[in-house]
């Protein structure tokens, strides 16, 4: 039985040959476009040795497709005019619309041939690479950021309109979500139930909906607070009304949700009396109007405090 390294060779061989031929070729094909030219040929060529080599994967040990990747990674600049030249196209869509190929390199972060790919027009969802398990935060952040630095776009939606930056700070992923600012991340797109990135940052506060994803050092509330502050030091909007007519800060009366992530979102100038589609505004809440009350004591003391060190 071949190993994958075995045809890897081959599609090399194949390839090396058409370079040695190109010139030769381009002569013959100036002379008589209607004959195929060894390019052509070699490119179907090496267009069914990828297809054998991926459709015979079960068939393989584990870790010989990853050798398989890794011996694209190495050839990737000799490989390259065979997924990107019209006439050996097909190789190109073998690939894509296999994606084992891709998939295996973001993981390996084979940089040239996502690269590779990415040029012979892999579709790509940021989605697929992502784990909500924060355990896995710092993968997430290698494999996004791969994807980033080659161009993808940051705010692809999924049918509900999600961009991976809601579902960053849904699931409490803060270093993911500092990366997608840093790339240009929309910081007020709004999913299809209307809410930012904001909204569900504040919405998924409480425990139960973490449904064991944090790991027992995470503290949800402290992670929260992190991303609402991300958040809001890079401008998203506070007054954003879901398509209940709820603000971010209606949104925090839910239980768990900390006096901190109250605080900022007054610090930054939200209105109190917003009201959503039900009439009801952030003030109706007792918790905002205990720390409202709590807020104007504060300013009050420090007025007479200051007044008395004037005298």
């Amino acid at each position: 039985m071949k190993t994958l390294k075995k045809y890897a060779l081959s599609i090399l061989i194949i390839v090396a040959t058409v370079q040695m031929c190109a010139m030769e070729e381009t002569k013959k094909k100036k002379l008589n476009k209607n004959i195929p030219t060894l390019q052509s040929i070699a490119g179907r060529a090496v267009a069914c040795e990828f297809k054998r080599m991926i459709d015979a994967r079960e068939q393989f040990e584990d870790g010989q497709f990853q050798e398989f990747v890794n011996y694209v990674q190495l050839h990737a600049d000799t490989l390259k005019p065979f997924l990107s030249d019209e006439i050996c196209l097909h190789t190109g869509e073998i690939l894509i619309e296999k994606r084992e190929i891709f998939n295996e390199a973001v993981k390996a972060q084979h940089s040239q041939v996502v690269a590779l790919l990415l040029a012979a027009g892999v579709d790509v969802n940021l989605h697929d690479y992502f784990d909500d398990r924060v355990k896995n935060s710092e993968r997430n952040v290698k494999r996004v950021k791969l994807l980033l630095d080659h161009g993808v776009n940051v705010n692809l939606q999924t049918d509900r309109g999600w961009t991976l930056l809601h579902t960053a700070a849904y699931y409490g992923h803060v270093d993911l979500v500092q990366l997608l600012l840093d790339h240009g991340a929309d910081k007020d797109s709004q999913n299809k139930k209307g809410r930012t990135a904001l909204h569900l940052a504040i919405y998924n506060v409480d425990f139960a909906e973490y449904d064991g994803k944090l790991s027992q050092h995470e503290d949800p509330i402290g992670v929260r607070t992190k991303i609402v502050a991300l958040l809001l030091e890079y401008g998203a909007n506070v007054e954003t009304q879901d398509h209940n007519g709820k603000t971010p800060l209606h949104l925090t009366g839910c239980s768990y949700t900390n006096q901190e992530i109250i605080t900022m979102l007054l610090d930054y100038g939200v209105h109190l009396d917003v009201q959503d589609t039900s009439g009801k505004t952030p003030y109706d809440s007792e918790l905002i109007q205990t720390i409202v009350f709590s807020r104007k004591l504060h300013q009050i003391a420090f007025y007479v405090f200051e007044t008395i060190q004037a005298r």
